[in-house]
């Protein structure tokens, strides 16, 4: 009876918390894995922290009973009751905190015994005993893509309900270094979402990679219009410097997304898809010639640009008499150039004023940034761009 009422206790605290489990000491455990654990990352600290076993994602793909035995303090024994549960390619993290050893161990690796799947886990005799591991604090890279892509264990995976269907969602991810948004078009049905970071995959000349990329996965296609979008945000790896621009690497498709970089964030906006990988870059050289526009904004020689840093000064000059030229401050970010391709700035109007009659509403320019030694970035100071927040 005494059993009976511990299990159920156990059961009960994996029901309410499916993430993370401690359990009373016990020689052995029998845990019941229902529905709320598949295809969920899953952490069981047992036998009062002394061993702990995870798993990402994807490796319990139906419900299952486990059993844990503890055969000594640096030994244990992990039984499948369903071997069909299993994932045959997942990865098993495993831990003694007491004794300093983690390690992961493939699904393949696990035995089959009359339908089960079983593995027997030791510390090694030669480890050294230091600090407690938890086998979720790796970051070790554990897989590629054949673009170079490398998928990081930084994952997070989330059920998204009925709650999430038909509404503006925002994300704040991996301690606010990346922020996933969208729009109440986007999700049309329930579905879980996968959302793991990953590095490199920068395969263009002259460019690097600005941020740590990010790698989506809805569970079901269906459940994503692609009337939607989405806007992803995340924290640069270094500021964008003047000679560089933004933008981001749909790898999948090899396509090139504009971005913005603005404090320290490089920022995005796609359309909705079920499953693509994001590459956030700065590469070499900017748009030097095209049409600029204008706008009222606050009579000032300022402009926007989406190729370079607020705070940077540019010579703007006519195309067709390149005597007569402006220098400006950048101070927004725009032209929109996956809807105005050809535009390569716009001038507020006082500095459009310098250089053409705004009645035209466009003209072609050429544009080159100013380094400050150069005697024309002074030009700047005439009327200087209001205050903008970085």
């Amino acid at each position: 009876m005494r059993l009976l009422k511990i299990v159920f206790l156990v059961a009960l605290i994996l029901l309410i918390s499916p993430m993370v489990v401690k359990a009373a000491e016990q020689d052995a455990l029998l845990l019941t894995l229902d529905r709320g654990f598949v295809d969920r990352p899953v952490e069981l600290a047992v036998f009062e922290g002394s061993f702990i076993v995870g798993w990402e994602a994807g490796v319990l793909m139906e419900p299952s009973v486990m059993e844990i035995v503890q055969l000594s303090d640096d030994q244990v024994e992990i039984v499948f009751a369903d071997a069909a549960a299993i994932h045959s390619a997942g990865m098993l993290s495993v831990a003694f905190p007491n004794a300093g050893y983690a390690t992961r161990i493939n699904t393949s690796a696990l035995n089959m015994v009359d339908g089960q799947k079983r593995l027997m886990i030791s510390v090694p005799e030669a480890v050294e005993v230091t600090e407690a591991v938890s086998p979720r604090s790796e970051t070790q890279p554990v897989a590629a893509t054949e673009n170079g892509v490398i998928r990081t264990e930084e994952t997070v995976f989330l059920t998204l309900d009925q709650g999430f269907v038909a509404r503006p969602v925002s994300l704040e991810l991996f301690d606010g270094e990346l922020v996933v948004a969208w729009d109440e078009q986007t999700l049309i049905a329930p579905t879980t979402l996968r959302i793991t970071r990953t590095e490199g995959g920068i395969a263009v000349e002259d460019a690097v990679e600005a941020a740590k990329g990010v790698a989506l996965r809805f569970g079901d296609s269906d459940a994503i219009s692609n009337a939607g979008s989405m806007i992803l945000s995340h924290k640069a790896h270094r500021p964008q410097a003047p000679s560089e621009h933004a933008e981001t690497i749909v790898q999948a498709t090899g396509e090139v997304v504009p971005a913005m970089f603005e404090g320290d964030r490089f920022t995005y906006e796609i359309p909705a898809s079920a499953e693509l990988v994001y590459t956030p870059s700065y590469r070499n050289g900017i748009m030097q010639t095209g049409i600029a526009s204008w706008y009222a904004y606050k009579d000032c020689l300022c402009a926007a640009s989406p190729d370079v840093p607020k705070g940077t000064r540019m010579k703007v000059s006519r195309q067709d008499d390149p005597s007569r030229f402006t220098v400006v401050t950048i101070n927004d970010w725009g032209p929109d150039r996956s809807v105005h391709p050809e535009r390569v700035i716009d001038l507020d109007q006082v500095a459009f004023s310098r250089i053409g009659n705004p009645r035209g509403g466009v003209l072609a320019v050429d544009v080159e940034v100013l380094d400050p030694e150069d005697p024309l970035y002074a030009m700047g100071d005439e009327l200087p761009p209001p205050p903008w927040r970085w």
